[in-house]
């Protein structure tokens, strides 16, 4: 849990700062709620990534049973924070829907890139009862 943990907080540092610059260098004009935005999924994948692989003595198929829940759940949370914030605007907010758009984009890559990690750690292994 820590590793992970502190790789979503060091990629939400630095989409944090890759939205500062592009605000400063494109004046972009992103609303302050962009920053909160961007704070809030990686919260959220952090907890939901505690709640699916905080019990090691689990069975497979209860696992994956939370783990479906836990995608379910996080997209439920994701589109509720998406509605509140657009309804809270005057205008319809197109730069801050881009960027919330593909920092969940880069968070699910994120996540998909450390549950393959976890999925066949002996897929490294070169065995030697196989032709390859």
């Amino acid at each position: 849990m820590k590793p992970y943990a502190i790789k979503a907080i060091v990629l939400t540092l630095f989409i944090m700062t890759s939205l500062f610059l592009a605000n400063w260098l494109f004046q972009a004009q992103l609303a302050p709620i962009a920053f909160l935005g961007v704070a809030y999924l990686g919260s959220l994948f952090v907890l939901v990534h505690y709640f699916t692989h905080h019990d090691k003595s689990m069975s497979e198929n209860k696992k994956i049973r939370r783990l479906m829940i836990g995608s379910m759940i996080r997209l439920f949370f994701v589109l509720i924070f998406l509605v509140i914030s657009l309804f809270n605007k005057p205008q319809f907010p197109l730069h801050f829907v881009i960027a919330f758009g593909l920092t969940f984009i880069f968070y699910l890559f994120f996540d998909i890139l450390e549950m393959r990690a976890n999925l066949r750690p002996d897929s490294e292994k070169l065995n030697k009862h196989t032709n390859a």
